[in-house]
């Protein structure tokens, strides 16, 4: 064992914490090495002298008013977060019903849906040449306008279930 790995295992060592075998190898080395013999003297003699130092007393509330304090700092952290989360809904909501309108509008188009009809009364045609009927639907089609708007609710969508869970008061502790 060398000076430093057995320098790792020193504190646990002196606390009696180490397993035989890892402690018999730092017997082992501590024999060997007068700095690291040394230095488990200090140690101890550190140890000794820090529980011979009177303890100082806690006040039995200190603990409740630590916790409130942190409640309280929180607290006024979560306001701060949960206003610009409510502001991003917000717009994210204005967004989605902007271009659900949009979209909806673009698909009212009698051509594209003439497009589809025609495409599901001539299905050999689709399959022989799929590449160009898909084209062709997308020139009718708002494909992106779609994709966009899907994007925009399930964002939304997850934005708003994440604000509820913000503002849903914490779980009280049965004790």
């Amino acid at each position: 064992m060398t000076c430093e790995t057995a320098e790792l295992f020193l504190d646990t060592y002196l606390a009696g914490a180490l397993p035989l075998e890892r402690r018999a190898e730092v017997d082992a080395h501590l024999r060997a090495c007068e700095t690291c013999r040394a230095r488990v003297n200090e140690f101890a003699a550190l140890d000794d002298f820090l529980s011979e130092l009177p303890r100082a007393v806690v006040p039995t509330q200190l603990s409740a008013r630590i916790q409130q304090q942190v409640r309280a700092h929180a607290k006024q952290r979560h306001v701060g977060h949960a206003l610009s989360l409510a502001f991003v809904t917000l717009c994210s909501s204005l967004l989605f019903a902007w271009m659900a309108s949009d979209t909806w509008d673009a698909l009212q188009d009698r051509v594209a849906w003439e497009y589809v009809s025609w495409l599901l009364s001539v299905p050999e045609v689709f399959w022989r040449h799929p590449s160009e009927m898909l084209a062709g639907f997308a020139d009718f089609a708002p494909l992106s306008r779609i994709i966009l708007t899907t994007a925009s609710a399930l964002t939304t969508a997850w934005l708003l279930r994440y604000m509820i869970a913000e503002f849903r008061p914490p779980m009280q502790r049965l004790s």
